[in-house]
């Protein structure tokens, strides 16, 4: 009889604990990733899926890095030299710079980067469409990766840069689209 009073004291103690522990975990020092930065990120960050027949063909998100994110993600990431830093941010106000990470169930049709390419990418604005000056695959290992990571859900995904001039948008609304035979993928930006 006293243990199993003694149990549910317990019992009842530690999910008091659990509750109230848990929602102030915040003030023991757990480390808080919602900040301006990653707020910002989430806002910027489009994610398209791209279906077929029942079947999903591509998941692609998409990252417009204006010079304000830049500049926030260069503080964010605190660990970039200086030379780095100046770049990431020479880059965005002279490129109307894109991030895209793109998921495909056939590894043979992930290749935005290719001369040869399964996929037309494209920014279309104001009834123009303006193709890119350069798509870069990024390797995994590369300082500009990390920005996929503070998503979730990306673990399987290839990532490119795409650039575009800065003249071709300047400020103005715009969508960057990834199009092929087998469906469109349509990001919209109020840049």
């Amino acid at each position: 009889m006293i243990n199993k009073k003694l149990f549910r004291v317990a019992v009842l103690l530690s999910a008091l604990f659990l509750f109230f522990g848990c929602a102030k975990i915040k003030n023991v020092g757990v480390k808080s990733y919602n900040n301006n930065f990653t707020n910002e990120l989430n806002e910027n960050t489009k994610s398209v899926k791209l279906y077929r027949d029942f079947t999903t063909i591509a998941i692609a998100k998409a990252t417009h890095f204006n010079k304000q994110l830049m500049r926030k993600y260069v503080n964010y990431t605190q660990k970039i030299d200086t030379n780095e830093q100046n770049k990431l941010l020479k880059d965005s106000e002279s490129y109307n710079l894109y991030w895209v990470a793109l998921y495909t169930s056939n590894y043979d049709i992930n290749n935005l980067s290719y001369k040869k390419s399964f996929w037309n990418v494209y920014l279309s604005c104001r009834g123009n469409v303006y193709n890119p000056i350069s798509i870069k695959k990024v390797h995994t290992g590369y300082l500009r990766t990390q920005w996929l990571y503070i998503i979730k859900g990306n673990n399987w995904f290839k990532q490119y840069e795409i650039r575009f001039r800065k003249e071709d948008c300047k400020n103005e609304p715009s969508h960057l689209v990834i199009a092929s035979s087998l469906g469109v993928i349509d990001f919209s930006f109020e840049n």
